[in-house]
């Protein structure tokens, strides 16, 4: 969002109640933990994610599938238990859980200057792609064109570009035909 000259929902207070709201409607909707951590504005002002984002690469180089689950259990704390995920501490914590034997050790690396440079170089290159915030999602499609998106709510767009069936669940696709 920096780089893009945006600021974060959080930061506006229209958006910010807005934003509340829509998690709420989102938890509801697709039946899932979504809850805002009830320090959230205290944290985004005090803390950054670039920590996580640099130890979450480190684990990539290792093994992605190990990366994926790492994304997921720090998606799980911040957004469904409201646990931090910004310190070394939280880190160690989110490693444990999703088995890494040296989770000291990842935590170590991931403060190498090449995680920083590569970090950088998403970002720009995320903001060459006209990303402002997250989520960003860049499809590249088998015609060759590359199409981008942005919100978790763009996911039956994207679908529809890929000519694969909506990601939508049963009581939405139900009472939409009953409208038809």
């Amino acid at each position: 969002m920096k780089e893009s000259g945006n600021r974060p929902p959080a930061m506006l207070p229209a958006k910010s109640l807005m934003m509340m709201r829509d998690l709420d409607r989102t938890a509801k909707f697709w039946d899932i933990p979504l809850t805002q951590p009830p320090k959230f504005m205290e944290w985004i002002k005090k803390y950054r994610t670039t920590g996580a984002m640099k130890v979450l690469l480190v684990l990539e180089e290792q093994d992605k599938d190990l990366m994926l689950r790492a994304a997921r259990e720090m998606w799980l704390r911040l957004w469904s238990r409201s646990e931090k995920i910004f310190e070394d501490g939280d880190f160690i914590e989110v490693l444990k859980a999703v088995g890494v034997k040296n989770p000291e050790e990842i935590v170590a690396k991931s403060k190498e200057d090449k995680y920083a440079k590569i970090l950088t170089e998403n970002t720009k290159k995320g903001v060459d792609l006209s990303a402002y915030g997250a989520p960003w999602i860049n499809v590249v499609t088998t015609d060759g064109n590359e199409h981008s998106f942005f919100g978790s709510d763009r996911f039956h767009l994207i679908a529809h570009l890929l000519q694969q069936p909506q990601p939508l669940p049963d009581k939405l696709m139900s009472s939409q035909k009953s409208k038809l």
